[in-house]
């Protein structure tokens, strides 16, 4: 089905072949396995190494600089010894060591830090993957989907593309459901749309974002 004026994705350029359309589509929705992963571990993260540092999550929400920040501090109590430099910026560093100093947490047991050890690594080896992927697919973007890189750039188009299933069910989808992609509410409710707004993939597109917010909605 990739050839004819209403043929298949591949349609859209003659050199993007079946394989190479799948293997796109697959990686898409690996991306999206990826994100959810993530989330679920590194909440996982949080909830186990609370019992040593409980303000830390206050202080770095990012899921990723968190577990960055865990594979520094461990168990350590003397902040001098952990080198936070590169990870977070510099008046976070100094938020985090007095904190740390002050903190109503206990040392880990070993097999708690060990576990906790472990999710932090997942997490940022998934992270990297999910990278590695997101690059691939966006790098063929402009030749699956021109038209649609050229509405809301080639990464939210691969998100799109990823979240519908494929290019033709995304083309098949409404407007109410095509807004919500990718949006959390989305993600636990199924496709409702009642209360959401631009709170999908499409949401954070350029033209969205450099609209007022008052035209947001309409756009």
């Amino acid at each position: 089905s990739s050839s004819g004026a209403t043929g298949g994705p591949a349609a859209a350029d003659e050199e993007v072949d079946d394989a190479t359309y799948d293997l796109i589509v697959a990686c898409n929705e690996m991306v999206i396995e990826i994100e959810y992963e993530i989330e679920a571990i590194a909440k996982t993260i949080k909830d186990q190494y609370a019992k040593r540092f409980p303000e830390l999550d206050s202080l770095i929400p990012n899921p990723l600089d968190y577990a960055r920040v865990v594979l520094k501090l461990r168990n350590e109590i003397d902040m001098g010894e952990v080198d936070l430099t590169g990870i977070i910026p510099s008046a976070t560093i100094m938020v985090v060591t007095v904190t740390a100093s002050t903190t109503i947490g206990t040392v880990l047991a070993d097999d708690a830090l060990a576990s906790v050890v472990a999710d932090s690594e997942a997490v940022l080896a998934l992270s990297e993957n999910k990278r590695a992927m997101l690059a691939f697919v966006e790098s063929r973007m402009t030749s699956v989907a021109p038209n649609l890189s050229a509405l809301v750039g080639p990464a939210i188009a691969a998100k799109l593309i990823g979240q519908a299933g494929g290019l033709q069910k995304l083309a098949a989808l409404p407007s109410t459901v095509l807004q919500i992609l990718g949006s959390r509410k989305q993600r636990a409710q199924g496709m409702s749309t009642g209360g959401v707004m631009h709170g999908g993939y499409i949401g954070m597109c350029d033209i969205v974002q450099n609209t007022p917010p008052a035209l947001r909605n309409k756009v």
